[in-house]
């Protein structure tokens, strides 16, 4: 999604063609923007922001309907975004029966930058432990030291690897 001026144009899809996203990925203005690209692959501001950051929120819904947010650590690769989670988390209980999650970055201290990514989770079976993962291990090895555990200790407890296909991402 190109900037011009202050505002996001609108695309009903990000061309592939760009190389910048998934043709499958809808772009969606919501007002004003600010002035860096809204493209997860490109190497304008948002893609830095993916590479990164360390936390982004969440959200899955209860069976009851409920939404619930949660922190979490997260890389982006692979056109998705790679979620570890203990496997007996409400993020994961939750998942199971409803995919359809929102992912949200934090905004600056003024509230703007503000990118929501709406999109499918699954349970990853199979996929490499969190220490294992050697991407993920380089972002995070000084936050796990940080909580006081080792890299083979947090691949053990948050042994559920989600993978988030985003479809949609808002930028304001």
């Amino acid at each position: 999604m190109a900037v011009r001026g202050r505002y996001c144009s609108t695309l009903s899809s990000i061309s592939a063609a760009t190389g910048s996203v998934p043709a499958r990925l809808q772009a969606v203005q919501i007002g004003p923007c600010p002035d860096w690209q809204t493209t997860a692959q490109s190497p304008g501001p948002l893609a830095g922001r993916l590479r990164a950051e360390g936390v982004i929120w969440i959200t899955t819904v209860t069976p009851g309907g409920q939404p619930q947010s949660s922190p979490v650590w997260f890389l982006w690769a692979e056109d998705e975004f790679l979620v570890y989670a203990q496997p007996r988390s409400w993020k994961v209980r939750n998942i199971r029966v409803n995919p359809q999650v929102s992912l949200h970055l934090n905004s600056d201290t003024a509230g703007g930058q503000v990118v929501t990514f709406e999109g499918s989770a699954r349970i990853a079976e199979g996929h490499p432990q969190a220490h294992e993962a050697a991407a993920y291990l380089a972002k995070y090895r000084a936050g796990i030291t940080g909580i006081g555990m080792t890299p083979e200790q947090l691949g053990a407890e948050y042994a559920t690897a989600l993978r988030i296909t985003p479809t949609r991402v808002r930028a304001y």
